[in-house]
């Protein structure tokens, strides 16, 4: 399972900057304003954010699985509290950014009510 949501996740994060390109070369032709390119640029960012956190999740829960899964002399607690510590850090973070990203989306969309995003 955790292959597929690898993909998925490496995919999203390919699309969207992807987008962010696009939007430099709109930003050049003069399809959308500086304005638009900065609100959409950093409503991106925060997005690659989410998705590089999420990443990065998949691999401390690996380490943690397999962790546990030795049960041998060389499995310790303080390694096992340190991984789930990461994994409660990263949960945090990305809990912190969505309600970012909703709030900033919100915001964005009293501005330009046509917006898509995601």
């Amino acid at each position: 399972m955790n292959g597929s949501v690898k993909k998925k996740l490496s995919s999203k994060k390919v699309q969207t900057k992807r987008k962010i390109s696009n939007l430099n070369y709109d930003l050049s032709k003069g399809k959308i304003k500086q304005a638009e390119y900065d609100l959409y640029k950093s409503l991106f960012e925060v997005y690659l954010q989410i998705l590089t956190l999420q990443y990065t999740r998949i691999f401390v829960e690996e380490d943690l699985t397999v962790l546990s899964n030795q049960r041998s002399g060389t499995f310790t607690t303080t390694q096992h509290d340190t991984l789930v510590n990461k994994l409660d850090k990263i949960d945090y973070k990305v809990a912190e950014l969505k309600n970012t990203l909703n709030k900033n989306l919100a915001i964005a969309q009293n501005s330009y009510p046509n917006i898509r995003v995601f």
